[in-house]
């Protein structure tokens, strides 16, 4: 079992969830840092099973750089219980290519209410180890 600690840096503008960068503890208690080269800009308001394909660069705190591309597609909205509560969410498929090898990772953000665009939940299959989640146990926003 993986117990990272994950802030991610994130806004809603303008109709799209822009993301730019996390910061947060591994699995070893070690720091990783990533600033994304343009921030990742998805539109909240997707069509229902239509890929949204973006660039961008990761970067991170030992300063290498990965380019990679990923593709969004809007799954549709689930009511999901994680320990940070019970949400309806919309349900992303998230397919990331960097450096030659790519992951799908099936998320849910917050749908509508004080917490909306919130990412609470993920579900992402390893190399070896075979399927894994993570899921939020609190939500703290400083929404201005």
């Amino acid at each position: 079992m993986f117990n990272e600690t994950e802030t991610i840096y994130s806004a809603l503008l303008a109709g799209q969830l822009v993301s730019y960068g996390t910061i947060g503890l591994n699995e070893d208690d070690a720091l990783t840092t990533y600033i994304y080269d343009p921030p990742i800009s998805v539109p909240i308001a997707l069509p229902l099973n239509q890929p949204h394909t973006l660039t961008s660069t990761q970067i991170g705190n030992d300063a290498t750089s990965y380019p990679f591309s990923q593709e969004h597609t809007y799954l549709g909205r689930e009511n999901i219980n994680v320990a940070a509560g019970n949400f309806e969410t919309c349900k992303i498929s998230i397919k990331t290519t960097i450096d030659g090898f790519t992951q799908e990772v099936q998320t849910w953000y917050v749908a509508n209410g004080p917490y909306r665009g919130i990412h609470v939940k993920s579900e992402f299959e390893l190399p070896v180890i075979g399927m894994a989640s993570s899921e939020a146990t609190q939500i703290q926003a400083d929404f201005k």
